[in-house]
């Protein structure tokens, strides 16, 4: 679920986020918990309790000059995955996202 200030079509506040994370895992029992860190980031502490936890990070408009630094906040919260979707506008921002998915694997 995207809300939409992750570019989707529902607007929900942090609890509201959460509150449907957690009736839609309750119900369907999902393999996997996707959930927007960096977006509700002061809710992730209610997110623990789901051992299938992914944690993601959307920027569709750019390769941030700081994504070693997000993808190791992500990677030190020990998710089961870390996902990232960014936009590479040229060979060298595709280049620098390979070696930082490399660099946060180690």
């Amino acid at each position: 679920m995207r809300t939409r200030q992750e570019g989707g079509e529902i607007e929900l506040s942090d609890d509201e986020y959460v509150a449907l994370i957690k009736e839609v895992a309750g119900f369907y029992q999902p393999d996997y918990i996707d959930f927007e860190y960096f977006s509700h980031k002061e809710k992730f502490e209610e997110m623990l309790e789901f051992p299938n936890l992914v944690l993601s990070y959307h920027n569709f408009e750019e390769t941030p000059e700081n994504m070693m630094e997000i993808l190791s906040e992500l990677t030190s919260l020990t998710p089961k995955v870390v996902k990232v979707s960014v936009m590479a506008h040229n060979e060298q921002d595709v280049l620098d996202l390979m070696n930082y998915t490399a660099v946060s694997r180690l």
